[in-house]
């Protein structure tokens, strides 16, 4: 009932929740804790670039893993992190939630687009939920234990926008 009243409002504001990851062409996404292909810097470079021009100023909703993985609050965004210990404390710039419901809840006075940024968790909860996918899709396979959701062969979504680079592209979906 709380998702049907969530996306209720988000048709009242037109804000979006989007899902953003890089994702390798076999779904890897991570691998023990780290990001496979990030010393890659023709890959990270214009990826995190490309992650801070869609998600300033916006909310981002990640899981409290991924949190930890960043250090600290991503700057000049609303940072919301899932976990479902009673007893976490966020630090300073930082919301915590102990369910999507709650995190979207927090996130609807934005009036902004609410981006969902990781982990696996977080992703397989909320794909079904997703407006927009804005992936980072590597042209390889990488070995990994994290995998992405599937979504290609799910009939759920449209390829609307696609910039190709050397090895990889920028990919928009959007919910058919």
């Amino acid at each position: 009932m709380i998702l049907i009243q969530q996306l209720k409002l988000q048709l009242q504001f037109k804000m979006a929740f989007v899902i953003i990851a890089a994702v390798a062409r076999n779904y890897v996404i991570g691998d023990r804790g780290q990001i496979p292909w990030f010393s890659d810097d023709e890959i990270r470079k214009p990826d995190m670039k490309k992650f801070r021009e869609l998600t300033l100023g916006t909310s981002v909703i990640m899981g409290r893993s991924t949190f930890d993985s960043l250090k600290k609050p991503l700057e000049d965004r609303t940072n919301i992190v899932l976990t479902r210990n009673p007893d976490y404390i966020a630090p300073n710039g930082v919301i915590s939630a102990k369910s999507i419901e709650e995190a979207l809840d927090i996130s609807k006075f934005s009036k902004r687009d609410v981006y969902i940024i990781g982990g696996a968790q977080v992703y397989k909860q909320t794909i079904g939920l997703a407006d927009r996918l804005e992936l980072t899709e590597l042209n390889t396979d990488y070995s990994g234990d994290v995998l992405f959701p599937e979504y290609r062969n799910t009939g759920e979504w449209n390829r609307v926008k696609v910039e190709h680079r050397k090895k990889f592209s920028f990919v928009t979906y959007e919910r058919t």
